[in-house]
């Protein structure tokens, strides 16, 4: 792949990690979410598409880490809505009395 084709994949990145990010911060503020909570999606929208970028390039090197930020990002974003759904579980049965027998 030539350097022009790579540039233009680069912007076409930067443009929707940006309108992501703007989208995101958007939607925290209607409903009046502090937009430090957003820190990990964002974080996790931006190693996805650098990943995504990567992985077009004909370069070996570059295709391989490109798998390796897309799986990684992927995994992270799993992990954190698991432990997020988890977490609130935990902390709605200690909110409504729920007692565990022992």
């Amino acid at each position: 792949m030539d350097i022009h084709k790579m540039s233009l994949f680069l912007i076409v990145g930067t443009v929707l990690v940006i309108f992501l990010t703007k989208t995101l911060l958007d939607t925290a503020r209607s409903f009046k979410i502090k937009s430090k909570v957003l820190t990990p999606l964002i974080v996790t929208i931006a190693l996805y598409v650098t990943g995504f970028v990567m992985r077009v390039s004909n370069n070996e090197l570059l295709i391989d880490l490109g798998i390796f930020l897309t799986g990684m990002s992927t995994l992270f974003a799993t992990l954190l809505f698991t432990l997020g759904i988890i977490l609130g579980q935990i902390k709605y049965h200690n909110v409504s009395g729920y007692k565990r027998k022992k």
